[in-house]
């Protein structure tokens, strides 16, 4: 199974293509495009780890994203209304660029890359829990993740065991 992973349009974009649970390629975007955390999509990474695994998009058999965008974008919803009249710069600056850039990233895969696999997306805590885990050397672990952002969480706790994550 090949599954390459994204995060990027908030800070530091990369991707990291991961073949039958090994980590075969990560890079961020900022070391191709020479730009300090760099958030664009990570086009210039994409297709470093492509080549660098001598792989074509259509050898992939999943994209998965770091964050739910939609459970997402419910909770900007919910801090915008809860918070008004506080929170309009967040209704007028950060919601359109998350409108813009964030909820259409399956069709701009679809479309710009001509990838028609499996695209998943994935709770922001659990990217953050496996990629302390499943690179770790160990076999059973408690997972402690702690950030200021996230679909609504800022903190979460999961049990790793072998090739699984449990939240807990």
């Amino acid at each position: 199974m090949r599954v390459l992973g994204i995060s990027c349009y908030y800070h530091d974009s990369a991707v990291a293509l991961v073949e039958d649970g090994e980590i075969r390629f990560a890079i961020q975007e900022e070391r191709l495009s020479r730009r300090k955390h760099d958030a664009r999509f990570p086009v210039l990474a994409m297709g470093a780890a492509l080549r660098g695994c001598d792989l074509n998009i259509g050898d992939l058999d999943r994209i998965v994203f770091y964050e739910d965008a939609g459970l997402k974008l419910n909770r900007i919803w919910d801090q915008v209304l809860d918070g008004w009249p506080r929170t309009r710069a967040i209704f007028d600056e950060d919601l359109p660029r998350f409108v813009h850039h964030k909820l259409p990233l399956a069709e701009q895969l679809r479309k710009h890359f001509v990838y028609t696999g499996t695209i998943e997306h994935s709770e922001h805590h659990r990217s953050h829990a496996a990629s302390a885990f499943f690179t770790s050397p160990f076999e059973r672990a408690l997972v402690v993740t702690l950030d200021g952002v996230g679909e609504y969480e800022t903190a979460s706790v999961y049990l790793g065991e072998g090739n699984r994550l449990r939240k807990i």
